[in-house]
Order: C-alpha cells, then sequence, then structure tokens
C-alpha cells in the first residue's frame, strides 16, 4: 500500500477542490504517515536485531549430532528432511552420504545417514519436489577429483525417492549446472537452469 505524505497543491500554489479535503485531512494523514513509518522502522530494528552477520557458524544442536554439515535441504512431503553438503568429516562434498532426518524423533536422534551410490557430487546442486509423486530431483552439482572439489559443474541429475530413502541417477542433462535452479512447470516437467 502506498501513502502519499505531501499536499496536493496546483501549479500556482493554491488548493484546488479536489486537494481542500486532503488539506482538511493533512494532520490525521502526517499522523498516519508517521505512525505507518515507525511501524517500519521498528519492523526493519527487530529483524535487524536477529540477524548477527558478523559472526557465522555451523553448530549443530544437542551434542554435534548431525552426521553432517547440511548445505542443502529439502523437506520431503512425509515431513522429513533430506540434508547433504559435506562428508562426515565436514568437507565440502556431496559425493560420499547424504542425511534424511525425522523431526518426530526430535534434535537427539532420527536420522538415517546413507551413502551416496551414484557417483554425482550433488554439492552446489538444486533440488525440486516432482508434483507428481514427491520425489525429489536433484540437478546438477559439483565435481569430485578423488581429493577434493572442482567448484565447477557437472551435468548429472539424480532423484531422490522419499518412499524408499533411495538416491538413484537419472539421465544426463545437455549442459553442466553449479549452483542452478529448477522449477516445476504446470505440466510436470523441470526447468533446470
Amino acid at each position: 500500500m502506498a501513502v502519499n505524505c505531501a499536499l496536493v497543491r496546483t501549479e500556482f500554489g493554491q488548493h484546488s477542490k479536489f486537494s481542500l479535503g486532503l488539506r482538511r485531512n493533512t494532520r490525521y494523514r502526517r499522523t498516519r504517515c508517521a505512525s505507518l513509518f515507525a511501524w517500519l522502522l521498528a519492523l526493519v530494528a527487530a529483524q535487524t536485531a536477529l540477524a548477527d552477520n558478523g559472526v557465522g557458524a555451523w553448530i549443530s544442536p544437542v551434542d554435534n549430532n548431525w552426521p553432517l554439515i547440511p548445505i542443502h535441504a529439502a523437506l520431503t512431503p512425509d515431513g522429513r528432511v533430506l540434508t547433504y553438503g559435506t562428508d562426515g568429516t565436514g568437507k565440502q562434498t556431496g559425493f560420499f552420504i547424504y542425511d534424511v532426518w525425522d523431526p518426530s524423533q526430535g534434535l537427539g536422534g532420527g536420522h538415517f545417514t546413507l551413502n551416496n551410490l551414484t557417483q554425482t557430487d550433488i554439492f552446489c546442486s538444486s533440488q525440486v519436489i516432482l508434483p507428481t509423486n514427491g520425489n525429489i530431483v536433484i540437478a546438477g552439482g559439483d565435481n569430485w577429483t578423488g581429493s577434493a572439489t572442482t567448484n565447477t559443474g557437472n551435468n548429472n541429475s539424480n532423484v531422490f525417492s522419499y518412499g524408499g530413502n533411495t538416491l538413484t541417477r537419472g539421465n544426463n542433462m545437455n549442459r553442466a549446472r553449479w549452483y542452478s535452479s529448477s522449477t516445476a512447470l504446470l505440466n510436470g516437467e523441470i526447468y533446470t537452469q
């Protein structure tokens, strides 16, 4: 909603008949604008108070119970959370493991960590939930050299089946994607940029 806090004047500096009604309500309009401004300022200040952009770190809750650093996360249709992004030691790569967490088990448990057998480094990929069956398509990612990632894209696609907790290799895309974006289209196809 846009609020105009200025008086309406004609080009000669006189109030027109239309603007006379606005002039009579100037005090109300200024009070309303001041209130709106104060409310917006309070909202911004509250948001700023919550963010600490100077100090950032990953701390796993409840005795460091997360088996990896969850750089990527996707909510499955049954309410569990698929995460991946590092190996078990915190090294950047999605080549080795992924984790499925059941929040109903609480922060202290409910993790099901699985080996990634697709030969795809899914770090720096995109995820989208298929509207037809709830499975998650993972498009692109990084390249694992045997000792490190290259920070370049790959053309792999993978599908996570939430019913069986399986990650399987799909078709190759026409070109490599790194930090891609994927969107489900109305016709059920997936567009990956």
